[in-house]
């Protein structure tokens, strides 16, 4: 008897993919290490071969379990932390270990929700439980929470020098809640309408759910002044809300929400307004507070200065001065990586993030099930809004947004969260039609 589909044993293009980032960032790390030291430093090239190998076993687990997965998203994660890695190490040399942690717990994350849950479907059972969860912990925060850096706001558990930032996980847990309410609703909300004149408006108990949980989010993220994450859940839901499009009328009832939601932070939050306010017109405020805030434009007249000197082909890996932006590891290493790589090493990274796009909607476009499709789409929108979000703080089309560029800035709580999602969405797309890698 000849199978249909023959099963591969290994992910050749998938190994292959990420030896060839693993080349590239090696070379960029022994640069990095000749430019600051004046040779190659063996510490520095022990950090990117560890993250390497973890990649490496991540792919051969994959290989034996779900050799039918999507070959790409991996290896696009693999070169996009391996990039922040090498910035990470060029900026903050004591945070590259802690870093180097974060990815071998984000891995084991990955295999876990990728191999140990066979059909997602069963989140849907508990959705508002979920959704629950995640605004509990962040209210939590208020308080039980701590302020490492010292901001004047508790966003972090903290123990023993570990910090964990509970809006990462609140975003995995929305799309799910979001999903699976779309997906259950989703011919209720296509055909049953209340008239309003000539309007024709959805009921109100059965979009009620959907839009009170976005408001308690945005409540509670404007409640701790997180612009970044605000806006992030902002994207989020419409995106969703468009993605599902049972009517037209929802996506612009969600347009419409957004709206409001940004002119009502704006009046009631000075720290929004002070935001808003250095994004239009930044110079006024490099040495100086907007009135009544503690907010500058500094950090973001840096970065610009620092994108305008990369120039074409960047400075070179340890040739330039990023450190002078504050936070660069974090905020602003998208900044930081533009001014030593240049604007061809700013399109690459965007190039990154493109493919990540295009192949999670591919599993989203592939996937069987409604909620699985679902799913994957919101899933791949969280990742690349929250990069859109905080690139387009740091080159100034958006306002500044505090908020963590996925794969590649410091921060294990993104890490975590972010690699979960590439786990769920290599879970779905094995369940999906295989076609090509």
């Amino acid at each position: 008897m000849i199978r249909a589909t023959a099963r591969p044993a290994l992910r050749r293009t998938e190994a292959g993919l990420i030896i060839t980032a693993g080349v590239v960032l090696l070379w960029a790390m022994a640069t990095l290490s000749v430019a600051l030291f004046g040779h190659v430093a063996q510490s520095s090239l022990m950090l990117m071969v560890a993250a390497l190998a973890m990649m490496l076993v991540v792919n051969l687990l994959l290989a034996w379990r779900l050799p039918t997965a999507d070959q790409v998203i991996l290896p696009m994660a693999t070169m996009l932390t391996g990039l922040g890695l090498v910035m990470i190490r060029r900026l903050s040399p004591e945070y590259a270990l802690r870093q180097l942690a974060g990815i071998g717990v984000g891995l084991l994350l990955l295999l876990i929700v990728a191999l140990a849950f066979r059909d997602y479907r069963l989140l849907t059972r508990y959705k508002y439980t979920l959704a629950a969860f995640g605004f509990a912990l962040i209210l939590g925060t208020k308080f039980f929470g701590v302020d490492p850096y010292g901001e004047g706001y508790k966003r972090w558990f903290g123990y023993h020098g570990f910090y964990y930032q509970p809006v990462e996980l609140l975003k995995v847990l929305l799309v799910i809640f979001f999903a699976a309410y779309l997906d259950e609703k989703h011919e209720v909300l296509a055909n049953a309408q209340v008239r309003l004149g000539r309007l024709r408006l959805p009921p109100l108990q059965y979009v009620g759910p959907l839009f009170a949980t976005w408001l308690l989010a945005l409540g509670l993220l404007l409640f701790q002044n997180d612009l970044g994450s605000a806006l992030l859940f902002f994207g989020i839901f419409l995106a969703m809300v468009y993605i599902a499009g049972p009517r037209r009328i929802y996506s612009l009832m969600g347009l419409a929400m957004v709206v409001a939601g940004a002119l009502a932070a704006y009046q009631l939050n000075r720290h929004v307004r002070a935001r808003i306010i250095t994004w239009i017109n930044p110079w006024p405020y490099v040495h100086t507070y907007v009135p009544g805030t503690h907010t500058s434009s500094w950090q973001l007249v840096q970065a610009l200065i620092g994108l305008a000197s990369g120039g074409i082909p960047g400075t070179g890996l340890g040739q330039g001065a990023p450190y002078v932006i504050p936070v660069a590891r974090t905020d602003f290493i998208f900044s930081a990586a533009g001014e030593e790589l240049g604007l061809l090493g700013a399109m690459f990274i965007l190039a990154c993030y493109l493919v990540f796009a295009y192949r999670g909607l591919r599993i989203a476009v592939l996937a069987r099930d409604p909620f699985d499709k679902l799913l994957a789409a919101g899933l791949t929108s969280a990742v690349v809004i929250q990069a859109l979000v905080i690139i387009g703080g740091n080159i100034r089309l958006l306002p500044i947004a505090g908020v963590t560029l996925p794969f590649m800035s410091y921060g294990p709580s993104s890490l975590l969260s972010n690699y979960i999602i590439v786990g769920m969405l290599l879970r779905i797309s094995a369940q999906g039609p295989t076609v090509g890698p």
